[in-house]
Protein backbone atom coordinates (compact mmCIF):
# COMPACT_ATOMS: atom_id res chain seq x y z
CA UNK A 1 0.00 0.00 0.00
CA UNK A 2 1.18 3.71 -0.87
CA UNK A 3 0.02 6.19 0.80
CA UNK A 4 1.01 9.99 0.17
CA UNK A 5 1.78 11.75 3.51
CA UNK A 6 3.71 15.23 3.01
CA UNK A 7 4.91 17.22 -0.56
CA UNK A 8 5.47 20.59 -0.82
CA UNK A 9 5.75 22.16 -4.64
CA UNK A 10 8.88 23.08 -5.31
CA UNK A 11 9.96 27.05 -5.08
CA UNK A 12 11.94 29.67 -4.62
CA UNK A 13 12.62 31.22 -1.21
CA UNK A 14 11.41 34.83 -0.51
CA UNK A 15 8.42 34.44 -3.21
CA UNK A 16 5.89 37.11 -2.77
CA UNK A 17 2.13 35.20 -2.50
CA UNK A 18 0.53 38.06 -3.85
CA UNK A 19 1.96 37.89 -7.07
CA UNK A 20 1.57 34.22 -8.58
CA UNK A 21 1.41 34.01 -12.11
CA UNK A 22 2.13 32.30 -14.85
CA UNK A 23 5.63 32.25 -15.22
CA UNK A 24 6.46 31.83 -11.23
CA UNK A 25 4.64 28.98 -10.82
CA UNK A 26 6.55 26.04 -9.76
CA UNK A 27 6.10 22.65 -12.39
CA UNK A 28 7.29 19.88 -10.03
CA UNK A 29 6.47 18.98 -6.55
CA UNK A 30 7.89 16.86 -3.68
CA UNK A 31 5.94 14.11 -2.76
CA UNK A 32 6.76 11.38 -0.02
CA UNK A 33 5.23 7.89 -0.07
CA UNK A 34 5.08 5.11 2.42
CA UNK A 35 5.49 1.81 0.92
CA UNK A 36 5.00 -1.03 3.49
CA UNK A 37 6.03 1.41 6.34
CA UNK A 38 9.28 2.93 4.70
CA UNK A 39 9.23 7.30 3.47
CA UNK A 40 10.31 7.20 -0.33
CA UNK A 41 10.55 10.67 -1.61
CA UNK A 42 10.73 11.63 -5.18
CA UNK A 43 10.00 14.57 -7.33
CA UNK A 44 6.72 14.74 -9.55
CA UNK A 45 5.30 17.57 -12.33
CA UNK A 46 2.20 18.83 -11.02
CA UNK A 47 0.62 20.28 -14.61
CA UNK A 48 0.37 18.21 -17.75
CA UNK A 49 3.35 19.16 -20.50
CA UNK A 50 2.78 21.46 -23.09
CA UNK A 51 4.11 19.62 -26.88
CA UNK A 52 6.86 21.14 -28.13
CA UNK A 53 6.18 23.77 -31.19
CA UNK A 54 5.46 21.61 -34.39
CA UNK A 55 5.22 18.59 -32.47
CA UNK A 56 2.37 16.35 -33.68
CA UNK A 57 -0.09 16.25 -30.01
CA UNK A 58 -1.37 13.26 -31.72
CA UNK A 59 1.93 11.07 -31.24
CA UNK A 60 2.11 12.39 -27.39
CA UNK A 61 -1.26 11.39 -26.86
CA UNK A 62 -0.30 7.92 -28.10
CA UNK A 63 3.24 7.88 -25.74
CA UNK A 64 1.29 9.12 -23.11
CA UNK A 65 -1.49 6.18 -23.46
CA UNK A 66 1.83 4.11 -22.87
CA UNK A 67 3.30 5.57 -19.77
CA UNK A 68 -0.19 5.54 -18.07
CA UNK A 69 0.61 1.59 -17.65
CA UNK A 70 3.59 2.24 -15.41
CA UNK A 71 2.60 3.26 -11.95
CA UNK A 72 5.66 6.29 -11.51
CA UNK A 73 4.33 6.48 -8.16
CA UNK A 74 3.21 9.97 -8.52
CA UNK A 75 -0.33 11.93 -8.01
CA UNK A 76 -1.76 12.08 -11.62
CA UNK A 77 -1.10 16.04 -13.18
CA UNK A 78 -3.81 18.53 -13.71
CA UNK A 79 -4.17 21.10 -16.66
CA UNK A 80 -1.81 24.20 -16.35
CA UNK A 81 -3.41 27.15 -14.67
CA UNK A 82 -3.90 30.38 -15.61
CA UNK A 83 -3.29 33.71 -13.72
CA UNK A 84 -6.55 34.73 -11.96
CA UNK A 85 -6.96 36.73 -9.20
CA UNK A 86 -10.87 36.40 -8.80
CA UNK A 87 -12.51 34.46 -6.17
CA UNK A 88 -14.94 31.60 -6.36
CA UNK A 89 -17.61 29.95 -4.57
CA UNK A 90 -16.74 26.36 -3.24
CA UNK A 91 -17.05 23.67 -5.72
CA UNK A 92 -16.33 26.26 -8.68
CA UNK A 93 -12.77 26.55 -7.94
CA UNK A 94 -10.60 29.46 -8.67
CA UNK A 95 -8.07 29.53 -12.14
CA UNK A 96 -6.58 26.49 -10.07
CA UNK A 97 -8.59 23.08 -11.07
CA UNK A 98 -8.55 20.36 -9.09
CA UNK A 99 -7.37 16.82 -9.84
CA UNK A 100 -10.50 14.75 -8.59
CA UNK A 101 -11.80 12.66 -11.13
CA UNK A 102 -14.93 14.31 -11.67
CA UNK A 103 -15.54 18.25 -11.80
CA UNK A 104 -16.71 19.24 -7.92
CA UNK A 105 -20.12 20.75 -6.96
CA UNK A 106 -21.39 23.31 -4.99
CA UNK A 107 -23.31 22.33 -2.17
CA UNK A 108 -26.97 23.73 -1.68
CA UNK A 109 -26.49 27.32 -0.78
CA UNK A 110 -27.97 27.44 2.56
CA UNK A 111 -29.58 30.64 4.70
CA UNK A 112 -26.88 33.27 5.14
CA UNK A 113 -26.43 33.69 8.37
CA UNK A 114 -23.66 36.14 10.35
CA UNK A 115 -21.17 33.71 12.57
CA UNK A 116 -22.74 33.30 16.32
CA UNK A 117 -20.71 35.43 18.87
CA UNK A 118 -20.83 32.62 21.46
CA UNK A 119 -21.17 30.02 22.64
CA UNK A 120 -24.26 27.78 21.43
CA UNK A 121 -24.23 25.90 24.57
CA UNK A 122 -22.47 28.25 27.29
CA UNK A 123 -22.14 32.31 27.65
CA UNK A 124 -18.71 33.98 27.10
CA UNK A 125 -17.01 36.25 29.18
CA UNK A 126 -14.39 38.40 28.41
CA UNK A 127 -10.69 36.62 28.84
CA UNK A 128 -7.57 37.89 27.24
CA UNK A 129 -6.57 35.22 25.02
CA UNK A 130 -4.61 37.60 22.37
CA UNK A 131 -1.79 40.10 22.06
CA UNK A 132 -1.85 43.51 20.03
CA UNK A 133 -2.15 41.46 15.98
CA UNK A 134 0.04 44.82 15.22
CA UNK A 135 2.67 43.54 17.43
CA UNK A 136 4.01 40.57 16.25
CA UNK A 137 6.69 38.57 18.40
CA UNK A 138 8.68 38.22 15.61
CA UNK A 139 8.79 37.62 11.70
CA UNK A 140 10.70 36.15 9.10
CA UNK A 141 10.37 35.11 5.28
CA UNK A 142 9.15 31.69 4.19
CA UNK A 143 9.05 29.87 0.85
CA UNK A 144 4.80 30.38 -0.75
CA UNK A 145 4.08 27.26 -2.67
CA UNK A 146 1.56 27.69 -5.59
CA UNK A 147 -1.75 25.33 -4.43
CA UNK A 148 -1.55 21.65 -5.97
CA UNK A 149 -4.14 19.03 -4.65
CA UNK A 150 -4.65 15.63 -2.86
CA UNK A 151 -2.96 12.76 -3.91
CA UNK A 152 -5.39 9.93 -3.92
CA UNK A 153 -4.98 6.87 -2.25
CA UNK A 154 -5.11 3.52 -3.60
CA UNK A 155 -6.26 1.63 -0.48
CA UNK A 156 -8.85 3.59 1.99
CA UNK A 157 -7.12 3.89 5.78
CA UNK A 158 -11.04 2.06 7.06
CA UNK A 159 -14.08 0.79 5.33
CA UNK A 160 -15.70 4.12 6.49
CA UNK A 161 -13.11 6.32 4.91
CA UNK A 162 -13.38 5.76 1.41
CA UNK A 163 -11.82 9.63 -0.36
CA UNK A 164 -8.67 9.93 -1.06
CA UNK A 165 -6.47 11.68 1.90
CA UNK A 166 -3.29 13.03 1.55
CA UNK A 167 -1.69 15.52 3.56
CA UNK A 168 -2.73 19.26 2.49
CA UNK A 169 -0.42 20.80 -0.10
CA UNK A 170 -1.81 23.90 -0.60
CA UNK A 171 0.18 25.79 1.85
CA UNK A 172 3.13 27.97 2.07
CA UNK A 173 6.64 25.55 2.58
CA UNK A 174 7.77 26.10 6.19
CA UNK A 175 10.47 24.72 8.14
CA UNK A 176 10.95 20.83 8.86
CA UNK A 177 9.76 19.76 11.84
CA UNK A 178 12.21 18.05 14.48
CA UNK A 179 11.05 15.01 15.86
CA UNK A 180 14.52 14.03 17.14
CA UNK A 181 13.45 12.57 20.91
CA UNK A 182 14.59 15.05 23.45
CA UNK A 183 17.29 14.13 25.81
CA UNK A 184 15.37 15.89 27.96
CA UNK A 185 11.90 18.14 28.37
CA UNK A 186 12.05 21.67 27.75
CA UNK A 187 10.94 23.63 30.89
CA UNK A 188 11.77 27.26 32.31
CA UNK A 189 10.52 30.58 30.80
CA UNK A 190 9.76 31.23 27.05
CA UNK A 191 11.85 33.87 25.12
CA UNK A 192 9.88 35.64 22.67
CA UNK A 193 10.74 36.26 19.12
CA UNK A 194 13.22 32.63 19.34
CA UNK A 195 10.21 31.51 16.10
CA UNK A 196 10.28 33.19 13.08
CA UNK A 197 6.36 33.80 12.59
CA UNK A 198 5.07 36.24 9.64
CA UNK A 199 1.63 37.20 11.68
CA UNK A 200 0.84 40.19 9.31
CA UNK A 201 -0.19 37.33 6.66
CA UNK A 202 -3.12 36.11 8.51
CA UNK A 203 -6.78 37.63 8.84
CA UNK A 204 -7.90 38.85 12.13
CA UNK A 205 -8.06 37.09 15.16
CA UNK A 206 -11.00 36.02 16.94
CA UNK A 207 -13.08 36.87 13.57
CA UNK A 208 -13.67 34.21 11.21
CA UNK A 209 -12.69 34.73 8.25
CA UNK A 210 -13.84 34.71 4.41
CA UNK A 211 -13.32 32.42 1.80
CA UNK A 212 -11.88 35.37 -0.46
CA UNK A 213 -7.97 34.95 0.57
CA UNK A 214 -5.94 32.93 -2.59
CA UNK A 215 -4.51 30.01 0.10
CA UNK A 216 -8.18 29.42 1.23
CA UNK A 217 -9.23 29.79 -2.28
CA UNK A 218 -6.85 26.78 -3.03
CA UNK A 219 -8.08 24.91 -0.12
CA UNK A 220 -11.65 25.02 -1.44
CA UNK A 221 -10.96 23.91 -5.12
CA UNK A 222 -8.97 21.09 -3.71
CA UNK A 223 -12.47 19.73 -1.85
CA UNK A 224 -14.61 17.35 -3.90
CA UNK A 225 -17.81 18.65 -3.01
CA UNK A 226 -20.07 16.12 -4.38
CA UNK A 227 -18.49 14.30 -1.38
CA UNK A 228 -20.26 16.93 0.81
CA UNK A 229 -23.25 16.30 2.52
CA UNK A 230 -25.52 18.89 1.27
CA UNK A 231 -26.93 20.07 5.38
CA UNK A 232 -28.55 23.23 5.55
CA UNK A 233 -26.47 25.94 7.28
CA UNK A 234 -27.26 26.37 11.34
CA UNK A 235 -28.95 29.25 13.08
CA UNK A 236 -28.08 30.45 16.47
CA UNK A 237 -29.71 33.71 18.89
CA UNK A 238 -27.38 36.24 18.49
CA UNK A 239 -28.49 37.27 22.17
CA UNK A 240 -28.22 33.89 23.66
CA UNK A 241 -25.90 31.98 21.56
CA UNK A 242 -28.27 29.07 21.37
CA UNK A 243 -28.79 26.70 18.38
CA UNK A 244 -31.98 26.76 16.45
CA UNK A 245 -32.62 23.05 16.56
CA UNK A 246 -36.76 23.09 16.27
CA UNK A 247 -36.73 21.97 12.67
CA UNK A 248 -34.60 19.19 13.20
CA UNK A 249 -35.63 16.05 13.18
CA UNK A 250 -33.26 14.19 15.99
CA UNK A 251 -35.01 11.01 15.55
CA UNK A 252 -33.99 10.21 11.64
CA UNK A 253 -30.90 12.47 12.36
CA UNK A 254 -30.24 12.92 9.14
CA UNK A 255 -26.89 14.86 9.11
CA UNK A 256 -25.59 13.67 12.63
CA UNK A 257 -25.27 16.56 14.20
CA UNK A 258 -23.64 16.18 17.44
CA UNK A 259 -25.19 19.14 19.14
CA UNK A 260 -28.60 17.91 18.67
CA UNK A 261 -28.05 13.90 19.23
CA UNK A 262 -24.59 13.45 20.63
CA UNK A 263 -24.38 11.04 17.08
CA UNK A 264 -20.68 9.95 16.57
CA UNK A 265 -20.80 7.61 13.82
CA UNK A 266 -21.73 9.58 10.51
CA UNK A 267 -24.60 9.03 8.43
CA UNK A 268 -22.50 9.54 5.30
CA UNK A 269 -20.41 6.43 4.91
CA UNK A 270 -17.31 7.70 3.31
CA UNK A 271 -16.96 9.84 6.53
CA UNK A 272 -14.76 8.00 9.36
CA UNK A 273 -16.45 7.84 13.25
CA UNK A 274 -15.37 10.39 15.20
CA UNK A 275 -12.85 9.71 17.77
CA UNK A 276 -14.44 10.19 21.42
CA UNK A 277 -13.26 6.98 23.61
CA UNK A 278 -10.14 5.15 23.90
CA UNK A 279 -9.71 1.45 22.68
CA UNK A 280 -8.76 -0.13 25.61
CA UNK A 281 -10.58 -0.29 29.15
CA UNK A 282 -7.76 1.88 31.50
CA UNK A 283 -6.52 4.19 28.73
CA UNK A 284 -7.50 7.79 29.49
CA UNK A 285 -6.71 10.10 26.53
CA UNK A 286 -5.57 13.47 28.64
CA UNK A 287 -6.53 16.49 26.80
CA UNK A 288 -6.83 20.46 26.65
CA UNK A 289 -8.41 23.07 24.56
CA UNK A 290 -8.02 26.60 23.65
CA UNK A 291 -4.48 27.12 24.47
CA UNK A 292 -2.03 28.00 23.70
CA UNK A 293 -3.03 30.17 26.75
CA UNK A 294 -1.24 33.80 26.09
CA UNK A 295 -0.66 36.36 28.95
CA UNK A 296 -4.33 37.76 29.99
CA UNK A 297 -4.50 41.64 29.47
CA UNK A 298 -6.78 42.14 32.49
CA UNK A 299 -4.19 39.52 34.62
CA UNK A 300 -1.28 41.17 33.84
CA UNK A 301 -2.78 44.88 34.16
CA UNK A 302 -3.98 43.87 37.84
CA UNK A 303 -0.62 41.48 38.24
CA UNK A 304 2.33 43.66 41.25
CA UNK A 305 4.79 41.81 39.23
CA UNK A 306 3.09 42.85 35.62
CA UNK A 307 3.19 39.47 34.61
CA UNK A 308 -0.19 35.99 34.07
CA UNK A 309 1.91 33.89 35.93
CA UNK A 310 -0.50 30.75 34.29
CA UNK A 311 -0.03 31.92 31.17
CA UNK A 312 2.09 29.34 29.48
CA UNK A 313 4.51 27.53 30.21
CA UNK A 314 2.97 26.81 33.74
CA UNK A 315 0.82 24.24 32.09
CA UNK A 316 3.66 22.20 30.02
CA UNK A 317 6.03 22.60 33.03
CA UNK A 318 3.65 20.93 35.46
CA UNK A 319 3.21 18.18 32.69
CA UNK A 320 6.92 17.95 32.56
CA UNK A 321 6.92 17.36 36.06
CA UNK A 322 4.52 14.70 36.34
CA UNK A 323 5.81 12.73 33.46
CA UNK A 324 2.91 13.15 31.23
CA UNK A 325 1.84 14.13 27.53
CA UNK A 326 -1.37 15.33 25.91
CA UNK A 327 -3.57 16.27 23.00
CA UNK A 328 -3.53 19.89 22.84
CA UNK A 329 -6.18 21.95 20.48
CA UNK A 330 -5.05 24.89 19.66
CA UNK A 331 -7.23 28.25 18.88
CA UNK A 332 -4.87 29.43 15.66
CA UNK A 333 -6.08 33.08 16.87
CA UNK A 334 -3.94 32.06 20.39
CA UNK A 335 -1.00 30.60 17.96
CA UNK A 336 -0.29 33.38 16.15
CA UNK A 337 0.19 35.37 19.10
CA UNK A 338 1.96 33.37 20.94
CA UNK A 339 3.65 30.55 18.35
CA UNK A 340 6.70 30.31 20.72
CA UNK A 341 4.77 28.42 23.29
CA UNK A 342 3.32 26.57 20.49
CA UNK A 343 6.62 25.10 19.57
CA UNK A 344 7.89 24.81 23.49
CA UNK A 345 4.65 22.28 23.81
CA UNK A 346 5.51 20.26 20.33
CA UNK A 347 8.93 20.19 21.70
CA UNK A 348 8.16 18.72 24.95
CA UNK A 349 6.36 16.21 22.46
CA UNK A 350 2.46 16.87 23.23
CA UNK A 351 0.60 16.20 20.20
CA UNK A 352 -0.75 19.41 18.57
CA UNK A 353 -4.07 19.46 17.01
CA UNK A 354 -6.92 22.26 15.71
CA UNK A 355 -10.02 24.04 17.15
CA UNK A 356 -10.36 26.19 14.56
CA UNK A 357 -9.57 30.06 13.85
CA UNK A 358 -11.86 31.71 16.20
CA UNK A 359 -13.79 29.32 18.85
CA UNK A 360 -16.75 29.20 16.97
CA UNK A 361 -19.56 27.30 16.03
CA UNK A 362 -18.98 25.53 12.89
CA UNK A 363 -22.36 24.17 11.64
CA UNK A 364 -22.98 27.79 11.92
CA UNK A 365 -20.43 28.78 9.16
CA UNK A 366 -20.58 28.64 5.23
CA UNK A 367 -18.91 25.95 3.34
CA UNK A 368 -15.94 28.32 2.50
CA UNK A 369 -15.87 29.81 6.15
CA UNK A 370 -15.78 26.37 7.44
CA UNK A 371 -12.48 25.86 4.90
CA UNK A 372 -11.27 29.02 6.31
CA UNK A 373 -11.94 28.54 10.11
CA UNK A 374 -9.53 25.11 9.34
CA UNK A 375 -7.22 26.48 7.10
CA UNK A 376 -5.52 29.47 8.72
CA UNK A 377 -5.25 27.04 12.14
CA UNK A 378 -3.61 24.68 10.39
CA UNK A 379 -1.34 27.03 8.90
CA UNK A 380 -0.64 28.64 12.20
CA UNK A 381 0.43 25.45 13.85
CA UNK A 382 2.61 24.72 10.54
CA UNK A 383 3.81 27.70 10.56
CA UNK A 384 5.21 27.42 14.37
CA UNK A 385 6.37 24.41 14.76
CA UNK A 386 6.62 22.87 10.69
CA UNK A 387 3.81 19.99 11.34
CA UNK A 388 0.67 19.67 9.39
CA UNK A 389 -1.75 18.38 12.10
CA UNK A 390 -4.35 15.61 11.48
CA UNK A 391 -6.91 15.78 14.17
CA UNK A 392 -9.51 18.70 15.54
CA UNK A 393 -11.92 19.26 17.86
CA UNK A 394 -14.74 21.48 16.70
CA UNK A 395 -15.65 24.13 19.81
CA UNK A 396 -18.43 23.44 21.88
CA UNK A 397 -18.91 19.90 19.51
CA UNK A 398 -20.57 21.07 17.07
CA UNK A 399 -20.29 19.28 14.33
CA UNK A 400 -22.48 17.58 11.56
CA UNK A 401 -21.61 15.88 8.54
CA UNK A 402 -20.97 18.69 6.12
CA UNK A 403 -18.24 20.16 8.56
CA UNK A 404 -16.90 16.25 8.95
CA UNK A 405 -16.11 16.05 5.30
CA UNK A 406 -14.70 19.03 4.41
CA UNK A 407 -12.36 18.81 7.70
CA UNK A 408 -11.78 14.69 6.09
CA UNK A 409 -10.75 16.58 2.51
CA UNK A 410 -8.21 18.65 4.95
CA UNK A 411 -6.83 15.67 6.40
CA UNK A 412 -8.66 16.22 9.51
CA UNK A 413 -10.39 13.75 11.75
CA UNK A 414 -12.52 14.40 14.14
CA UNK A 415 -12.12 14.32 18.14
CA UNK A 416 -14.73 14.47 20.56
CA UNK A 417 -14.71 13.20 24.15
CA UNK A 418 -16.64 10.63 26.90
CA UNK A 419 -15.40 12.54 29.68
CA UNK A 420 -16.35 16.60 30.02
CA UNK A 421 -15.19 18.08 33.30
CA UNK A 422 -16.96 21.27 32.46
CA UNK A 423 -13.74 23.31 33.66
CA UNK A 424 -14.68 26.16 32.01
CA UNK A 425 -17.74 27.10 34.12
CA UNK A 426 -15.67 27.62 37.02
CA UNK A 427 -15.16 30.88 38.44
CA UNK A 428 -11.66 32.70 38.13
CA UNK A 429 -9.85 36.29 37.66
CA UNK A 430 -11.25 36.36 34.15
CA UNK A 431 -14.67 34.25 33.71
CA UNK A 432 -18.00 34.25 35.50
CA UNK A 433 -18.09 30.81 35.91
CA UNK A 434 -21.25 29.29 37.71
CA UNK A 435 -19.68 25.87 39.08
CA UNK A 436 -19.06 24.89 42.05
CA UNK A 437 -15.24 23.20 42.62
CA UNK A 438 -16.84 20.79 44.56
CA UNK A 439 -19.19 19.62 41.49
CA UNK A 440 -15.90 19.54 39.14
CA UNK A 441 -14.45 17.27 41.83
CA UNK A 442 -17.31 14.69 41.95
CA UNK A 443 -17.10 14.65 38.62
CA UNK A 444 -13.08 13.17 38.62
CA UNK A 445 -13.97 11.12 42.16
CA UNK A 446 -16.98 9.19 39.81
CA UNK A 447 -15.09 8.65 37.20
CA UNK A 448 -12.15 7.20 39.14
CA UNK A 449 -14.50 5.19 41.53
CA UNK A 450 -16.00 3.36 38.21
CA UNK A 451 -12.44 2.71 36.91
CA UNK A 452 -11.84 0.99 40.24
CA UNK A 453 -14.80 -0.90 40.11
CA UNK A 454 -13.37 -2.94 36.90
CA UNK A 455 -16.67 -2.35 34.93
CA UNK A 456 -15.87 -0.56 31.89
CA UNK A 457 -15.09 -2.20 28.47
CA UNK A 458 -13.57 0.88 26.69
CA UNK A 459 -11.76 3.83 28.17
CA UNK A 460 -12.06 7.39 27.76
CA UNK A 461 -10.84 10.84 26.27
CA UNK A 462 -11.48 13.46 28.39
CA UNK A 463 -11.88 17.00 28.13
CA UNK A 464 -10.33 20.03 30.09
CA UNK A 465 -8.98 23.52 29.05
CA UNK A 466 -5.95 25.32 29.13
CA UNK A 467 -7.89 28.63 30.00
CA UNK A 468 -6.94 30.05 33.05
CA UNK A 469 -5.60 29.51 37.12
CA UNK A 470 -8.59 27.57 37.90
CA UNK A 471 -8.49 25.29 34.89
CA UNK A 472 -5.22 24.36 35.10
CA UNK A 473 -5.60 24.29 39.27
CA UNK A 474 -8.24 21.64 38.78
CA UNK A 475 -5.19 19.60 36.61
CA UNK A 476 -3.21 19.89 39.13
CA UNK A 477 -5.44 18.58 41.70
CA UNK A 478 -6.67 15.74 39.44
CA UNK A 479 -4.03 14.39 37.14
CA UNK A 480 -1.80 13.11 39.96
CA UNK A 481 -4.91 11.12 41.17
CA UNK A 482 -6.00 10.06 37.58
CA UNK A 483 -2.67 8.52 37.06
CA UNK A 484 -3.30 6.08 39.87
CA UNK A 485 -6.06 4.87 38.22
CA UNK A 486 -5.92 5.56 34.31
CA UNK A 487 -2.85 4.72 31.83
CA UNK A 488 -2.55 8.16 30.80
CA UNK A 489 -1.74 9.22 27.45
CA UNK A 490 -1.98 11.19 23.76
CA UNK A 491 -5.22 10.40 22.05
CA UNK A 492 -3.26 9.03 19.46
CA UNK A 493 -1.93 6.47 21.55
CA UNK A 494 -5.65 5.17 22.77
CA UNK A 495 -7.41 5.36 19.62
CA UNK A 496 -7.04 4.09 15.80
CA UNK A 497 -6.81 7.80 14.48
CA UNK A 498 -2.66 7.07 13.84
CA UNK A 499 -0.38 9.39 13.43
CA UNK A 500 -0.85 13.25 14.51
CA UNK A 501 1.01 14.65 11.68
CA UNK A 502 1.78 13.99 7.98
CA UNK A 503 5.27 14.41 8.08
CA UNK A 504 5.14 11.17 10.49
CA UNK A 505 4.33 9.09 8.11
CA UNK A 506 2.72 5.63 9.31
CA UNK A 507 5.71 4.92 12.38
CA UNK A 508 7.44 8.27 13.44
CA UNK A 509 6.34 9.64 16.75
CA UNK A 510 7.89 11.50 19.72
CA UNK A 511 9.45 9.96 22.32
CA UNK A 512 6.73 7.56 23.04
CA UNK A 513 6.24 6.01 27.04
CA UNK A 514 5.29 2.38 25.26
CA UNK A 515 6.47 1.24 22.05
CA UNK A 516 4.34 1.68 19.17
CA UNK A 517 4.52 -1.36 16.33
CA UNK A 518 2.84 0.85 12.88
CA UNK A 519 4.58 -1.19 10.13
CA UNK A 520 2.39 -1.94 7.52
CA UNK A 521 3.36 -5.37 6.11
CA UNK A 522 0.62 -7.30 4.40
CA UNK A 523 0.80 -10.20 7.21
CA UNK A 524 0.32 -7.43 9.79
CA UNK A 525 -2.15 -5.93 7.62
CA UNK A 526 -4.23 -9.02 7.56
CA UNK A 527 -4.09 -9.20 11.21
CA UNK A 528 -5.19 -5.65 11.58
CA UNK A 529 -8.01 -6.60 9.98
CA UNK A 530 -8.95 -9.04 12.34
CA UNK A 531 -8.35 -6.83 15.12
CA UNK A 532 -10.88 -3.88 13.67
CA UNK A 533 -13.25 -6.84 12.65
CA UNK A 534 -13.16 -7.72 16.71
CA UNK A 535 -13.20 -4.19 17.24
CA UNK A 536 -16.18 -3.48 15.29
CA UNK A 537 -18.06 -6.29 17.25
CA UNK A 538 -16.89 -5.02 20.57
CA UNK A 539 -18.21 -1.66 19.80
CA UNK A 540 -21.31 -2.55 18.59
CA UNK A 541 -21.90 -5.09 22.03
CA UNK A 542 -21.26 -1.79 23.67
CA UNK A 543 -22.94 1.01 21.37
CA UNK A 544 -25.15 1.67 24.36
CA UNK A 545 -22.73 1.75 27.23
CA UNK A 546 -21.15 4.55 24.59
CA UNK A 547 -24.25 6.65 23.74
CA UNK A 548 -25.10 6.63 27.68
CA UNK A 549 -21.63 8.52 27.78
CA UNK A 550 -22.07 10.50 24.93
CA UNK A 551 -25.69 11.69 26.00
CA UNK A 552 -24.64 12.28 29.64
CA UNK A 553 -22.11 14.96 28.08
CA UNK A 554 -24.11 16.38 25.56
CA UNK A 555 -27.14 16.89 27.83
CA UNK A 556 -24.62 18.70 30.05
CA UNK A 557 -23.50 20.94 27.06
CA UNK A 558 -27.02 21.70 25.66
CA UNK A 559 -28.03 22.75 29.50
CA UNK A 560 -25.16 25.22 30.16
CA UNK A 561 -26.26 28.26 28.88
CA UNK A 562 -29.57 28.62 30.54
CA UNK A 563 -28.37 30.58 33.73
CA UNK A 564 -25.47 32.39 31.91
CA UNK A 565 -25.13 35.87 30.52
CA UNK A 566 -23.01 36.66 27.77
CA UNK A 567 -20.16 39.45 27.97
CA UNK A 568 -18.71 38.87 24.14
CA UNK A 569 -15.78 41.03 22.57
CA UNK A 570 -13.83 38.86 19.93
CA UNK A 571 -11.92 41.81 18.40
CA UNK A 572 -10.30 42.67 21.73
CA UNK A 573 -10.43 39.90 24.17
CA UNK A 574 -10.35 36.33 23.88
CA UNK A 575 -13.85 34.43 25.21
CA UNK A 576 -13.46 32.11 27.92
CA UNK A 577 -15.47 29.00 26.51
CA UNK A 578 -15.94 25.69 27.25
CA UNK A 579 -13.90 23.78 24.90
Amino acid sequence: MALAVTGSPLSAPGQDPSSTSALDIPDATVVTTVIHGKPTTKVCPIYDEFPEEGEDEDDDDEDDEEEEDEDDGCPPTIPRPKPSGSNSAPGSGPALTSSWPSEPTQTEPPTTTAPVESSPAEPTTASDGAENPSSPSSTGSYIYSTPSFPTPTNDPSSTRDILPVSSPHYMPVFNEPDFTPKEQTPTGPIERGTVKFKIESYPDTWKTPSGDHEEVQAAIAAINWDKVPKAPVRTADKGTGDLDMKSYDVGDDEYCWWSATGCVKPKAQYIPEDAHICNEPGDWGLTFDDGPLNPRKDVVANSPDGIDEFAEPYLYDFLAEQGTRATLFYVGSNVVTYPEAAKRAFDAGHHLCLHTWSHVAMTTLKDEEVVAELYWALRAVKEATGATSKCWRPPFGDVDDRVRAIAHQMGLTTVLWSRDSNDWNLPSMTNKGQLEPETVDGYFSQWIDERMAGNETHGHIGLQHELNEVTIGMAEKWLPKLKEAFSIKPIHECTAVGMPYWEMGSEGHHDSDEDHDHDHDHDEDDEDSDDDKDHKDKDDDHDDEDHDDDSDDHKNHKDKDDDHEKDHDKDEEYDEDED
